[in-house]
């Protein structure tokens, strides 16, 4: 585990950026420790814009998606696929 933390410390996260000689920022990895803990913390934890589909009133059955639409005259979106949620298969 800790070193999975490692690699990801130097891959992702909070970036202390630079001016290039382009004038294009330059990211350097922050490391993972005790005094980047918050900044860390902030980047991981999802915030109100990454848990705004929990406010979409989603229905686990496709009928009862269909039966709620039908009654508020409104369309309804199926969302369907075959595989892993993010492409990894």
């Amino acid at each position: 585990m800790l070193s999975v933390a490692l690699l990801f410390s130097a891959c992702a996260g909070p970036m202390a950026s630079d001016a290039g000689e382009l004038g294009i920022p330059v990211m350097k990895p922050v490391p993972l420790c005790a005094e980047t803990l918050p900044a860390w913390r902030e980047y991981i934890l999802p915030n109100g814009d990454d848990l705004a589909y929990a406010s979409i009133p989603w229905h686990v059955t496709f009928g009862e998606g269909m039966d709620a639409a039908r009654a508020e005259g409104k369309p309804l979106l199926m969302w369907a696929m075959n595989g892993h949620p993010l492409g990894c298969t």
